[in-house]
């Protein structure tokens, strides 16, 4: 049968060396994590399996973190661009299979979740790896055109059909405007002023709760008022009509209640009555 391995070359040091690794079934893609030391290959023929590596310097091998569940016609990778989280898709397949992967631990990744988006092209991460565009562009497809956007977790939040959709780009985030100098003081002092940002939410917290208890005590006091206001009214409306009535209360009265059966008639026929003539029938008899 086919073997298939993969040869990594650490280029760091002034004698590069070269790590191989054997893969389990064919090879068919492979991609390195931007900013990390993991990568993913995807081995197999009719069923593709995900494999999740962490290559650490020193070792003798890569380890392996996972061996992701198969799938049928997956062959893209697209890792986030900071790492930890990636998709493994199939591109302009009939089904569209997608998987959402949590790689961002050192022991193991799972799948947390898995789609469907029948034709899919190609997937595109946001400059931030937050959000997830997996597009369908035009062509001869049967399928709809457009694109769709999931959270990292592969939650959808909006679909789009966009007719004749040939491209798909992100905004990239803008540079910062910062000096080398500048940012290192930040870093220096990010865990006091994260403090600081904490303490001013919660006072800004406190300050709506405040305002939501001030307007829930509004409104019960304007409830009881109103409350308060129709008890008053069915006193006096009760008192003038005890004066009308000289002082009985209907409601307090016993009412004598007697049982009385009453028969009544569901159906009434009438039947005409025949005379018989007696004299006729003694002659007969005779």
């Amino acid at each position: 049968g086919v073997t298939s391995h993969l040869e990594i070359f650490d280029c760091t040091e002034k004698t590069i060396s070269v790590l191989t690794l054997q893969l389990p079934e064919p090879f068919l893609n492979f991609a390195w994590e931007p900013k990390g030391n993991k990568f993913c290959v995807l081995v197999g023929s009719t069923k593709i399996t995900p494999l999740i590596y962490r290559y650490d310097k020193g070792k003798p091998a890569p380890q392996l973190l996972s061996k992701i569940e198969s799938g049928t016609n997956l062959n893209s990778i697209s890792w986030a661009p900071q790492g930890g989280w990636l998709i493994v898709y199939g591109a302009s397949t009939p089904g569209g299979l997608v998987y959402f992967i949590d790689a961002s631990g050192q022991t193991e990744a799972n799948r947390i979740r898995s789609i469907e988006h029948p034709s899919l092209t190609k997937a595109f991460w946001d400059p931030t790896g937050r959000y997830l565009a997996i597009c369908s562009f035009g062509g001869k497809s049967r399928y709809e055109t457009g694109y769709r956007i999931y959270t990292f977790l592969g939650r959808e939040i909006l679909r789009k059909i966009v007719d004749s959709l040939l491209q798909f780009r992100w905004r990239p985030r803008p540079p910062i405007q910062l000096s080398e100098q500048k940012l290192k003081e930040i870093r220096k002092t990010l865990k006091q002023k994260s403090q600081q940002f904490e303490e001013e939410d919660k006072r800004e917290l406190l300050k709506v709760s405040k305002e939501i208890i001030e307007l829930r005590q509004s409104a019960l006091a304007l409830f009881k008022e109103i409350r308060q206001r129709s008890q008053n009214y069915d006193i006096e409306e009760r008192e003038e009509k005890l004066a009308l009535r000289g002082g009985k209360d209907l409601k307090k009265m016993e009412l004598d209640l007697v049982e009385e059966t009453i028969t009544i008639a569901l159906n009434t026929e009438m039947e005409e009555l025949k005379e018989t003539n007696t004299a006729k029938e003694s002659d007969d008899m005779d």
